[in-house]
């Protein structure tokens, strides 16, 4: 496919296809609604800012990439910073945010006995509905290394979960 430049036409559909996939991406990543709310805005505002000097041929794998690279910039600032105590927070999450939050609750309790590396590839997998080739291009690995480290989790998982073979979301 031949590159070429954003026009606003485009951008606002490329928001329009990928904005949901992208927050519960970047849930996934964070924890956290609002980091995630933040690190998608601030990939869409760079991506306008910046589509007249960018050629991109494939906008879903940009977005995801720079939203994975704003993702665990956000982990490493957080890493920086003190921790607040869900006690301590005066707003009530929305009936949305506590789903989400449950989900990630529930999926970050079986992979926390996992390597970081096939967690991420397990995410992108079941979460985010990503195929062994996304996901290798995503992260920069060959698809052989996704898949062995996806076997590898799974095998895990099985082990300790008795977790099936299920379907990926599909998005």
């Amino acid at each position: 496919m031949m590159k070429h430049k954003i026009k606003v036409k485009e951008f606002e559909q490329i928001v329009d296809d990928y904005q949901d996939s992208m927050f519960s991406f970047a849930f996934f990543r964070t924890g956290s609604y609002a980091s995630a709310q933040d690190a998608v805005q601030d990939v869409l505002i760079k991506l306008y800012e910046n589509r007249d000097r960018l050629s991109v041929d494939q906008p879903k794998a940009y977005l995801f990439k720079s939203l994975y690279n704003a993702c665990m910039d956000c982990k490493r600032e957080e890493s920086r910073t003190p921790k607040v105590s869900l006690d301590t927070l005066k707003d009530v999450p929305g009936e949305e945010e506590t789903a989400c939050l449950k989900e990630y609750i529930r999926i970050e309790t079986m992979l926390k006995d996992i390597p970081d590396e096939q967690a991420e590839i397990v995410k992108m997998k079941f979460v985010d509905g990503f195929s062994f080739v996304e996901t290798a291009e995503l992260l920069n690995l060959s698809v052989n290394t996704v898949k062995s480290r996806y076997r590898y989790a799974m095998d895990k998982l099985r082990k300790d979960y008795k977790v099936e073979d299920v379907k990926p979301t599909n998005k």
